[in-house]
């Protein structure tokens, strides 16, 4: 089985995921079936033990198969793979060190704004608008930072979260110019795109949830 689903291209995640699912339903049969007893806590731990060797089994074909390709490179091939390596973590932690100071940079802007609506260089209606906008935006580059510092943890980069900090542009540049009526047609412009961005975010949002 681990042999198959190496070469479909099957993640090992999945195998875990499946295995997990097995291991419920076996659980809730026997419990129904059987009840609590020691019986039962034996039989239980066997198919425990059973099912996490097979698990073995079927991961460390992905292993080995991972070492083969590794091993079957050449001295050139390995000493390019490992650079390419510590590049990655290199742009990783670029990405990361700079989304944390542009949320710095965000952080001391939104408290410049407040400082202008408190001295009236700046109208409360106006400013409150910039303000909350630009929150969003500092709200939006939160998540995106946490789900990059996720990623170098070895987990799948959501799709959802680049929308998400469009959206968060976007609404921020509609509380801005709606209080200007001038612009009336850069408006329903602006709300279409997020009307578009918002389908696309819910449509990956679903598909994300069923994996």
């Amino acid at each position: 089985m681990g042999e198959v689903h190496l070469k479909i291209g099957l993640p090992p995640h999945y195998v875990q995921a499946s295995v997990n699912f097995v291991r419920g339903y076996l659980v809730n049969i026997i419990n129904r079936e059987m009840g609590t007893s020691a019986e039962t806590s034996r039989i239980l731990l066997s198919i425990n033990k059973a099912l996490d060797i097979n698990l073995d089994v079927m991961i460390n074909s992905f292993r080995e198969e991972e070492l083969r390709l590794y091993l079957a490179t050449g001295k050139y091939q390995k000493i390019l793979i490992e650079n390419i390596r510590r590049i990655s973590w290199f742009f990783d932690f670029f990405i990361v060190l700079t989304l944390a100071v542009v949320g710095l940079f965000l952080i001391l802007w939104i408290i410049y704004e407040i400082w202008f609506i408190l001295t009236g260089v700046l109208p409360l209606e106006r400013g409150g608008l910039s303000v909350l906008g630009s929150i969003l935006i500092l709200y939006a580059i939160s998540e995106l930072l946490s789900e990059e510092i996720k990623h170098i943890k070895g987990s799948a980069l959501s799709l959802k979260i680049f929308v998400g900090v469009a959206l968060a542009a976007v609404i921020r540049k509609v509380l801005i110019i709606s209080l200007s009526p001038k612009k009336f047609q850069e408006l329903i412009t602006l709300s279409l795109v997020i009307l578009a961005l918002g389908v696309v975010f819910w449509l990956i949002y679903r598909v994300e949830s069923r994996l």
